[in-house]
């Protein structure tokens, strides 16, 4: 299958897809135009870690999450800079309305526990600007 993305020459973008879901077709939302080769490209993305993911539910255990921005071929973008927000289903985060400001292509953040038992604790980030893909990291209050 081939998809066209604009008639004019100069905006021209090829896409060529092969034994895809057809349901991901029209699922644009991962691509951007490269500002420096202005050529159609994947997003980087956000990758979460923590060494712990499951927190006593005692309002008072805390993990620290890294985030680093990775390029679609697996490469830390240290020349990325820019805000992350994050949001929790649960807990609370350290960063004021869960903003993060990203330097070198890192940042941290720390979610502390509630006073509770939670099987599924979500953390998700995505970059303010929109350039960057969306990602989630879980927990488990015990």
């Amino acid at each position: 299958m081939r998809f066209v993305t604009d008639k004019a020459p100069e905006n021209l973008a090829v896409i060529v897809v092969k034994d895809v879901d057809a349901s991901k077709l029209l699922d644009t939302s991962n691509l951007r135009i490269d500002p420096v080769s202005k050529k159609l490209t994947v997003k980087p993305q956000l990758k979460l870690s923590a060494k712990k993911t499951e927190l006593i539910g005692d309002g008072k255990d805390s993990a620290e999450i890294e985030v680093a921005v990775i390029s679609p071929e697996g490469k830390a973008e240290s020349t990325y800079n820019g805000k992350v927000k994050f949001s929790t289903t649960r807990g609370k985060l350290s960063a004021k309305g869960g903003l993060v400001q990203i330097k070198n292509g890192k940042g941290k953040v720390v979610l502390t526990s509630v006073n509770e038992t939670v099987d599924r604790v979500s953390v998700t980030a995505h970059c303010v600007a929109g350039d960057c893909q969306k990602t989630t990291l879980e927990f488990e209050f015990m």
